[in-house]
C-alpha cells in the first residue's frame, strides 16, 4: 500500500526504500522497481548528483522486464558520465542505447552520436569525433532543435579545420550559417580564417565585413578586426 502511495506521489526515493524492504519480490514488484529506480536515477541527474543517478540506472538494469527502460538506462548513464568528464564510460554507454532494442526511433538515438562526438572531441580525437557527428548530421529527422543541428555542423567545421581540411570544414561553417540559429558569428570568424589559409584573401574580407555588420557585438569582432587589418 505504500508502495501504490510513493508511485502516485511520484516519492521514488521512499517507493525504492519500500520495495527494498520487501525481500521475496514477484514478478509485478520486480517490474515496478526496474521503474522506479529508472526515474529515481533521472530525479537524482536533475539534482546534478551524477554518481548516484548511475547508481539507480544499475538498479533499474538488473529488471529487465521493459526494454525501452532499459535502454534509456544505458543513455542517461552516458549522459552521467559525460557530466562528469568520464568521457570513455559515456561513450560506452551511449554505444550500447543506440544497440538496444526500442532506442532508433527515439530523438535520443541520433543525440546519442552527438554525445558520442563531443566526448571525443574533449580527448582531441577529432577524426572519431568528425566521425560521430556525422553520423548525427546524416540522422536529423526526429531531433527538433536546430541549435543542436547548427552546434554539431560547427564542431564538424572545426574538426575538418583542425586537421587541415579547410574546403570541408568551410562547407559545415556554412551548413551552421544557413540554419541561422547558434553561433552564426563563431562560423562567420572560422570560415574567414578557412578561406584565409586556402589563400583567398578577397572573400575572407567579405565574410569578415559580414560577421562586424551583422554582429557587431560578438565576442569575435576584435579578432575579426585585427584579421580585416
Amino acid at each position: 500500500y505504500l508502495l501504490t502511495i510513493y508511485q502516485t506521489t511520484k516519492n521514488y526515493k521512499e517507493a525504492i526504500n519500500s520495495l527494498e524492504k520487501i525481500k521475496n519480490k514477484n514478478h509485478k514488484l520486480l517490474k515496478a522497481y526496474q521503474q522506479i529506480a529508472h526515474f529515481r536515477g533521472i530525479e537524482l541527474f536533475n539534482n546534478s548528483d551524477f554518481a548516484n543517478a548511475i547508481i539507480y540506472f544499475d538498479k533499474s538494469l538488473k529488471n529487465d522486464f521493459d526494454s525501452k527502460i532499459n535502454a534509456f538506462n544505458h543513455y542517461w548513464k552516458g549522459e552521467a558520465y559525460y557530466q562528469m568528464s568520464k568521457y570513455n564510460e559515456a561513450i560506452e554507454s551511449y554505444n550500447k542505447f543506440l544497440l538496444a532494442k526500442g532506442a532508433f526511433d527515439t530523438p535520443e538515438y541520433a543525440k546519442s552520436y552527438y554525445s558520442i562526438g563531443y566526448c571525443w572531441f574533449k580527448q582531441k580525437s577529432f577524426a572519431n569525433a568528425l566521425t560521430a557527428f556525422r553520423k548525427f548530421l546524416n540522422d536529423t529527422k526526429n531531433v527538433q532543435s536546430k541549435e543542436i543541428i547548427s552546434d554539431a555542423y560547427n564542431r564538424a567545421g572545426d574538426c575538418y579545420f583542425i586537421t587541415k581540411e579547410f574546403n570541408q570544414s568551410i562547407q559545415m561553417y556554412d551548413k551552421a550559417i544557413e540554419l541561422n540559429t547558434l553561433d552564426v558569428d563563431y562560423a562567420l570568424y572560422q570560415k574567414s580564417i578557412a578561406l584565409g589559409a586556402n589563400g583567398k584573401m578577397q572573400e575572407k574580407k567579405e565574410v569578415i565585413l559580414q560577421l562586424l555588420n551583422n554582429y557587431p557585438k560578438s565576442n569575435w569582432v576584435d579578432e575579426s578586426q585585427y584579421e580585416l587589418g
